[in-house]
Formats: structure tokens, sequence, C-alpha cells
């Protein structure tokens, strides 16, 4: 959620209250990264440091997991983010990888916007048929594939949670939690 935002209520309760657990899934760019020039944004993450997808599905086995994850990455990221759909298939029993096609540079919104369309489309389908609860992680991607995030989210054009996994220095020294 984003703090004095409107909260757009996927479930009515909490999973908890159901007679049978509600099937979660996550919507996330891939974390690790493209093929080719390192944009500005980017340091280096330290060995220890999974990357925020596998620390949300590390901190997330706590609960009752992910059902399903949908990995998103532009073509560039395409071979890298194959890895990281690998390492989330050992948690998750539905891992779908969906490369961006025209997404050509993931900085420029218009491509991001237009390619993300028949994606978020496909999300809300399924999670609409099978009852799911969606969660969207903040925390992958350049800074504008993550507004994006928060823009379709905000708009109920993707209705999910919002969740942004601080980085490993910051916890528990400046946050007592992970994801928040």
């Amino acid at each position: 959620m984003v703090h004095g935002a409107p909260s757009l209520r996927v479930q009515d309760a909490s999973p908890r209250v159901y007679d049978a657990p509600v099937p979660r899934a996550l919507l996330t760019w891939s974390d690790r990264g493209v093929e080719g020039p390192t944009p500005a944004h980017h340091g280096p993450r330290p060995k220890s440091d999974r990357g925020p997808v596998l620390r949300l599905i590390e901190e997330d086995e706590e609960r009752d997991g992910y059902d399903t994850a949908w990995v998103v990455a532009s073509p560039a990221g395409e071979r890298l983010a194959q890895t990281l759909v690998h390492d989330l298939s050992a948690r998750v029993t539905n891992v779908r990888l969906r490369t961006l096609a025209g997404v050509e540079d993931p900085s420029d919104y218009a491509q991001l916007f237009r390619a993300l369309g028949p994606l978020i489309e496909e999300v809300e389908r399924d999670r609409t048929r099978r009852a799911l609860s969606l969660d969207v992680l903040l925390s992958a991607g350049t800074p504008q594939a993550q507004t994006l995030w928060v823009i379709l989210t905000q708009s109920g054009a993707l209705r999910a949670r919002m969740l942004q996994v601080i980085p490993s220095a910051f916890v528990p020294a400046v946050h007592d939690r992970a994801v928040r």
C-alpha cells in the first residue's frame, strides 16, 4: 500500500478466514538485470544478496507462499530472467516468464506502457478466473517500470496489493521487517 492512498481490496478478509486457502500470485519484473550496458542506477549487489524477488519469497515462506508468479523482462534481460525463473520454480508451482517485445529501452514509459497492456489483460483474466490474490513487487525493474506498477494498481487497471522489499542493508537497522 502507498501511505495515504485509497486502498483497493482484492479479498474482503484475510485468507485465514476462508474455508479453503486463497491462491496467491506474484507479478514482478526480473531483478537479474540485462545483457549490454548497465543502467546508471544499478550498483553491484553484494554476493550474499539474492535480490528483492527471492528475498520476498524467502520472507513469505512463513505464510502460505505463492501458487503462481509472472516474471517480466525486456528482450535484453530475458536470458538472465530465466535464471530467476529457475530459482523461483523451487518455491512456486507455476512460474511464467513474459518477455515484453518492443521494449528496447526499459526507461521509456511509452514502450513499457504499450508492452504491459496485453500482459495486464492476461494477469487480470487469470486473477479473476482463478480467484487469485495478487501481489505486485515494486522493488524490481527500472524506476520507470516500478512507477507503472503504482499507476496501474492505483488506477484499478491492476487489482493487486503493492509490496516493497527493503534492501538488506536497511534491515533491521532502519526497518524492522524486510517487506512492507
